[in-house]
């Protein structure tokens, strides 16, 4: 098997091991994940039926980047 294959599994697992620094500070996370989707201008998905955000958690902000979107997207967020 091609080790390319599994290249992104790095990604995850630094990504997982950087919200570890939010698990006290989820509204900090969330304040940062606003940020980065205002910069890149694409529209933070609804969550909640309101459509306001006051809480996330780890799973979360994963499927906000593997759930629903292309490749290029995915790569700016």
């Amino acid at each position: 098997m091609n080790e390319d294959t599994f290249n992104w599994s790095n990604f995850y697992e630094e990504f997982a091991t950087t919200l570890l620094k939010y698990k006290n500070d989820r509204e900090n996370l969330l304040s940062k994940i606003k940020s980065v989707y205002k910069e890149i201008g694409m529209k933070l998905p609804k969550i909640e039926n309101n459509g306001e955000i006051f809480d996330i958690d780890p799973f979360t902000v994963f499927g906000l980047f593997n759930k629903g979107i292309n490749d290029g997207n995915r790569k700016s967020i």
